[in-house]
């Protein structure tokens, strides 16, 4: 019997924004952050956190005005790893998303 994997984001019984990856793939993140730029737009490079000593790799990255993206391969199956992105509006707000990776 196979077991039915998560697909796409979902929201943990902490609340807690997940999403989970296979440790063989490599795979695009997108958040929409629009709600939360107080009618800016996001100006620059956004900074993604990867936590250190994980075998998480980041091996892309991109925005739009209103979105963030990242590539992220790797990781052990069994590990759980808070992502963080951090950046700076175009009215000066700096704000931070974050979302757990569980790696499966």
């Amino acid at each position: 019997m196979f077991e039915r994997k998560r697909v796409g984001f979902h929201f943990e019984e902490d609340g807690t924004l997940a999403v989970e990856k296979p440790a063989y793939s490599a795979i695009s993140y997108t958040l929409g952050v629009k709600n939360r730029l107080n009618g800016g737009l996001i100006a620059g490079a956004p900074t993604w956190v990867i936590p250190d000593g994980t075998t998480v790799v980041k091996s892309a990255e991109s925005n739009t005005t209103t979105s963030v993206t990242v590539r992220l391969g790797g990781g052990v199956a069994g590990e759980r790893h808070l992502i963080k992105c951090r950046w700076q509006s175009s009215n000066g707000d700096q704000d931070e998303t974050e979302f757990a990776l569980v790696i499966i």
